[in-house]
């Protein structure tokens, strides 16, 4: 069975514009000893989903310092995009995960959405 780290690595890999960054960023937030722990830990649905509300957070905290829509709307784009990324490569390594495990809100309206407390209404 795959590690952690061997996961991490695969996703790290990817093409995606940011990807690395994204990964660097959630990386700095792991103390040394809880790495090195993950690191050598049997990748798990658990594993996947702890390590993408982390990204999720990242991705939180980046489009809420955003006030130009159209870079607001590429943030939310591109985030979608690694979290759809990082569900390929758990299912890759054997993860079964429905997406929306992996791809959850990444901004506060869609979190809002998500919980049913706001919704959207067309122009008329």
């Amino acid at each position: 069975m795959a590690t952690f780290k061997e996961f991490f690595d695969a996703v790290f890999k990817t093409e995606l514009y940011e990807a690395q960054g994204f990964m660097e960023d959630w990386r700095k937030q792991i103390h040394e000893t809880e790495w090195e722990k993950a690191c050598t830990m049997p990748l798990s649905a658990e594993l996947v989903i702890a390590f993408c509300e982390g990204i999720q957070d990242l991705f939180q905290e980046r489009v809420a310092k955003v006030n130009n829509p159209s870079l607001f709307e590429r943030f939310i784009k591109r985030g979608h995009e690694f979290l759809q990324e990082v569900h390929a490569k758990a299912a890759q390594f054997g993860i079964d995960l429905p997406v929306e495990d992996v791809d959850g809100p990444i901004s506060d309206i869609e979190i809002l959405l998500a919980a049913g407390v706001a919704v959207i209404q067309e122009k008329k």
